[in-house]
């Protein structure tokens, strides 16, 4: 389990809590997959401020800069 109020968590968690399954009817390119799952950390905490501001289960965590 993943402990504190730190939001978004190191690297090192994410990496062993986030998972990707596509599913489709052709095969995805390796190549593309680098770019497929980048994800901006400006949005990363434009959605953790929402979640804070809307939803009482984040109210008490803090984002980190």
């Amino acid at each position: 389990m993943i402990e504190g109020d730190l939001m978004p968590h190191k690297p090192a968690i994410l990496t062993a809590t986030v998972a990707v399954t596509i599913i489709g009817p052709s095969r995805l390119p390796v190549k593309s997959l680098p770019s497929f799952l980048t994800v901006s950390r400006h949005r990363i905490k434009a959605a953790l401020s929402f979640l804070k501001c809307k939803n009482h289960l984040y109210r008490n965590i803090t984002i980190s800069d």
